[in-house]
């Protein structure tokens, strides 16, 4: 089945505040009319309300870090395995705009 996710312009998301959140996903056969600010775009079936924005730069989805994207547990295994003698992370996940995924950093 196709989804629709509704974007809403009067809110700003992602990098650097350049796109739109996406505020609802329905089926494409459950849209219903909507306020000019808000505008429905195809997506894929398994996208969810706040885990993406809109990013008018690229006409493409993208996702929000921590909601529609997480570290791997491989990353999140390295930041646990950097604790110090004293019990503090030397390491950090850090998420990467230009290739939508999470780098882990030196603290």
């Amino acid at each position: 089945m196709s989804k629709k996710a509704l974007i809403n312009t009067n809110e700003l998301a992602g990098q650097d505040n350049r796109g739109f959140p996406v505020i609802q996903v329905e089926d494409a056969t459950n849209i219903f009319e909507v306020h000019p600010s808000l505008e429905w775009k195809d997506c894929p079936d398994n996208y969810t309300a706040w885990a993406w924005w809109w990013d008018p730069a690229t006409d493409t989805f993208r996702p929000i870090p921590w909601y529609g994207i997480e570290p791997t547990a491989e990353q999140m295994a390295e930041v646990e395995a950097s604790k110090d003698a004293e019990g503090n992370f030397t390491k950090n996940p850090v998420f990467n705009w230009t290739t939508d995924s999470f780098d882990i950093v030196d603290l």
